[in-house]
């Protein structure tokens, strides 16, 4: 019999021993390894991960999900703009998926693999976030709608729901924080983004309402993400 010992052991029950712990240093069999406070391409799946500078076991994992298609290169330009330099990035586990077939947005159900593997092959709190900005956007506010068990806050940078049914909205976001940033001249984004907030606010949801002032759909080098840290950073 396999007497509950680990399936990377083989589910055998002879010499259990526990497994691999990454907060000490250890990776799991099967696991990625990446080098701390580097944004890494984990080979043969598509997706980045940067680690914070040393092994954390409060460091929650925030899974970003980027702009456009999803491609490599936009994933890329997205944590440059939307998560490099911001006060509070060493406290977290980054992970943003790319698109396998250059087209993310018919792979959003990957997301949650991606989070698996990155809870499961890091140092981390076992909490995550999610969000997405554009077409990412899009993406991580459906995804959302579904998966809300999955993590703690939602994001939109910008992003917006696809729906507005009051008790779809409310059974994935009641208890939960959500983040609507939306660029002070993004004119094609800023009325949608407006009405999730009316919504949102009308169900009693617990949401932030920023606008990123001289800023248009796509964030400037001189944009400074320290905002989107602090909100994931509030338990």
């Amino acid at each position: 019999g396999d007497a509950g010992c680990p399936q990377w052991q083989g589910g055998g029950d002879e010499s259990c021993v526990a497994p691999p712990d990454p907060c000490d240093g250890d990776t799991p069999p099967g696991c990625f390894s990446a080098a701390p406070s580097t944004l890494v391409a984990v080979d043969g799946e598509q997706f980045f991960v940067r680690l914070p500078p040393a092994p954390d076991r409060d460091a929650d994992v925030i899974v970003f999900v980027p702009g456009g298609a999803g491609t490599r290169d936009t994933a890329s330009v997205t944590y440059e703009r939307w998560l490099e330099g911001g006060e509070g990035l060493d406290n977290f586990v980054i992970v943003m998926p790319f698109a396998a077939d250059g087209n993310l947005g018919d792979e959003t159900d990957r997301v949650t693999t991606v989070l698996d593997r990155a809870q499961a092959c890091t140092c981390n709190s076992g909490r995550a976030h999610l969000a997405g900005t554009s077409a990412g956007g899009l993406a991580a506010f459906s995804l959302m709608l579904t998966e809300s068990d999955r993590f703690e806050t939602l994001l939109g940078a910008p992003g917006s729901f696809r729906t507005s049914d009051p008790g779809v909205l409310g059974d994935a976001l009641l208890g939960k924080r959500v983040f609507l940033g939306v660029g002070s001249q993004d004119a094609a984004w800023m009325g949608n983004v407006q009405d999730d907030l009316a919504a949102l606010e009308m169900l009693g949801v617990d949401v932030v309402y920023v606008e990123f002032p001289g800023e248009g759909h796509i964030l400037s080098p001189a944009f400074d993400p320290t905002p989107f840290f602090a909100f994931w950073a509030r338990q």
